[in-house]
């Protein structure tokens, strides 16, 4: 059941990422918009407030000096619990950002005076609001780092689910969201420097349409590969010196050989079939493979293995002599 919730997940953001990169010129302004909240709404409220009379100012400033302070007194229970960390100062930083952003919100006019180019209204709010996510999930990863130091094998475990679970995420957003977008924008350009010969661009979409899958095949054997290390850590959390366990570390092992393998191939493949085929495109798209993250999950893939098979035939021959 978990595992037909995940990939419909997996399934439900390759799908929206699709129709997102296809209605995207209706919807021009949506990214700008979903990075500026709530930033963006925030402001627009205070500055309803303030512009309402004396009372509706007097209570735009005063949750506005809340909203920035929130960050800040997030502090306070820490600090009674000496609780602290070196990545506690991104909360004050976080709440400077938070005072200026809305400040900037309420106040769009003065957006291209303090950030220069970059202070147009799209510009604008998606360099407040990315400053503002960068800054919460920055802290957020340095809190589950400080976590996770002092956790047992098995929250260890959990945690790593979880982050793999977080990178299949991105890999089916890299293939289907920047990935795709990215094949769109190039039957864009290529459809506009060649105006009135579109009967001709048969081929070059098809080379255009195949060199977007060779370049989203690494990422879409990874998510295979995440899948073999989910199945790996479930094994190590029962028992990690089961042959189950073995199994599970050698399958990913041969996973990440065979996943390099087609890499590599497909990548000679496309060069091979550009050059065969050249005088028919009229795009050329130069790729060149290489796999370096592959070579290092082949190899750690590869002594994971050896390491758990070791120590199964260390354990197996310490039972023997007790």
């Amino acid at each position: 059941m978990r595992k037909t919730l995940y990939l419909s997940a997996l399934a439900a953001e390759a799908a929206l990422c699709v129709g997102l990169s296809l209605a995207r010129s209706a919807l021009s302004g949506w990214l700008s918009d979903a990075v500026a909240f709530p930033l963006e709404p925030l402001g627009v409220l205070l500055r309803r407030m303030s512009l309402s009379g004396g009372v509706g100012n007097a209570c735009a400033i005063i949750l506005y000096v809340i909203l920035g302070l929130l960050p800040c007194l997030a502090l306070v229970p820490r600090l009674k619990k000496k609780a602290l960390f070196w990545g506690d100062v991104l909360l004050p930083v976080l709440s400077a950002e938070v005072f200026f952003a809305l400040y900037l919100m309420v106040n769009p006019g003065l957006m291209r005076p303090w950030l220069g180019m970059a202070g147009a209204p799209e510009g604008g709010k998606l360099l407040l609001g990315g400053a503002f996510y960068t800054l919460l999930v920055g802290y957020a990863v340095l809190r589950v780092l400080r976590r996770v130091q002092g956790e047992a094998s098995g929250g260890l475990l959990r945690g790593l689910n979880l982050l793999l679970a977080a990178v299949n995420a991105v890999l089916v957003f890299a293939i289907f969201g920047s990935g795709f977008s990215g094949l769109l924008d190039s039957i864009a350009v290529l459809r506009a420097g060649n105006v009135g010969n579109e009967h001709l661009l048969g081929p070059s979409y098809l080379i255009l349409a195949l060199g977007w899958i060779v370049s989203s095949l690494p990422y879409g054997l990874d998510v295979l590969v995440v899948f073999r290390a989910h199945r790996l850590l479930r094994e190590m959390a029962e028992d990690r010196y089961s042959e189950a366990a073995v199994a599970a570390a050698d399958a990913l092992a041969k996973t990440c050989v065979r996943n390099l393998t087609i890499t590599v191939c497909a990548g000679l493949a496309y060069a091979l079939l550009q050059l065969a085929f050249a005088r028919q495109f009229s795009v050329i798209q130069t790729t060149v493979i290489l796999p370096v993250l592959s070579i290092l999950f082949v190899l750690l893939a590869l002594l994971i293995a050896r390491m758990l098979r070791d120590s199964r035939e260390i354990k197996a021959e310490n039972d023997l002599f007790i």
